[in-house]
C-alpha cells in the first residue's frame, strides 16, 4: 500500500515563498492535535473561548488603547519615547498578525477587534 503525500497546509506556499524550509531540528512531528493544544492550551479543549488564543486576543484588545501603548513605551526605558512607541506599535501589529494566522489555522475568528468583523453591526 502506498501512502499519499500529505495535504499542503494553509500557509505552506506563503512559507516557502518567504524562504522557510521543512524543519529538520524537530524531535517529534507537528500534528494537528499538537498544534491545537499548543495554540489553545488546556482550557481550549473544554471551550475555545476559554483557551490561550482568546487570552491573547483579549490582551491585544487591551493594548489597542493609546494610553496603554504609551505606557509600554515609557516602561521600555529608552530616552526617545517616540521611537519606543513606534517599536511598541510594530510589535503589537506583529502580534495581531500572528493571532490572525493562528486563528485561521484553528477555525476561530481571525479578527482581533469586533469592528473588523465583516458582519459587525454598524448602527
Amino acid at each position: 500500500m502506498t501512502s499519499k503525500p500529505p495535504k499542503p497546509g494553509t500557509f505552506d506556499s506563503i512559507a516557502l515563498g518567504a524562504g522557510y524550509a521543512e524543519p529538520t531540528h524537530l524531535t517529534s512531528p507537528i500534528t494537528s492535535l499538537s498544534t491545537m493544544f499548543a495554540i489553545h492550551g488546556m482550557w481550549g479543549a473544554v471551550d475555545l473561548d476559554q483557551g490561550s488564543l482568546q487570552s491573547l486576543r483579549h490582551i491585544l484588545r487591551l493594548v489597542f488603547d493609546p494610553a496603554v501603548r504609551t505606557a509600554m513605551a515609557v516602561a521600555a526605558g529608552g530616552a526617545d519615547h517616540d521611537a519606543e512607541r513606534s517599536i511598541v506599535d510594530l510589535s503589537i501589529a506583529d502580534a495581531e498578525a500572528m493571532y490572525s494566522r493562528l486563528a485561521s489555522l484553528t477555525g476561530v475568528s481571525p479578527y482581533v477587534h469586533p469592528h473588523h468583523e465583516p458582519d459587525f453591526a454598524r448602527s
